[in-house]
């Protein structure tokens, strides 16, 4: 008996289809409310879809629009290693990670996971404080994410 396996492809093309346009959505959506919102725990973000990323002409030139990647960071004003740890625990959805790149909204703290045998000398040349955390956007409602971040923030 043949299958008709073209339905299935339809429907996996379709919700990869969704599930691509929640990323683009929350990458864009968590860069813009990390920069701009109202909490002043944040110092500094780095997205490189932000129009004042130093590089911005090279990434213009070198990536399509949207296209800038699902990885948004940033700086905790005035933060410490015990300030992100409190962060990271106080998420109720967000997960913790040791490495990035899943469909789930993931944070980091590269002080301790990525850049972890690198100096901290060496690390602040790079721009790795300690008060810098990562985020990997995933395809959860961006809202749900946000209240998270914003909850952990706050807290």
């Amino acid at each position: 008996m043949a299958r008709n396996t073209q339905f299935a492809n339809d429907k996996d093309v379709e919700r990869n289809s969704q599930i691509t346009g929640n990323l683009k959505r929350n990458r864009h959506s968590t860069a813009r409310y990390t920069e701009h919102h109202k909490i002043p725990r944040i110092a500094k973000v780095h997205f490189a879809g932000n129009a004042t990323h130093p590089d911005v002409e090279t990434i213009t030139r070198l990536f399509p629009e949207g296209m800038y990647g699902s990885i948004v960071a940033f700086e905790l004003k005035d933060g410490t290693r015990a300030d992100i740890f409190r962060l990271m625990e106080n998420l109720k959805m967000v997960v913790r990670a040791t490495s990035l790149g899943d469909v789930h909204t993931m944070v980091l703290y590269p002080a301790m996971a990525s850049h972890r045998d690198i100096s901290p000398k060496h690390r602040e040349r790079l721009g790795i404080r300690d008060s810098l955390v990562r985020v990997s956007a995933g395809i959860e409602a961006v809202e749900d994410v946000k209240a998270d971040l914003e909850q952990a923030l706050r807290a």
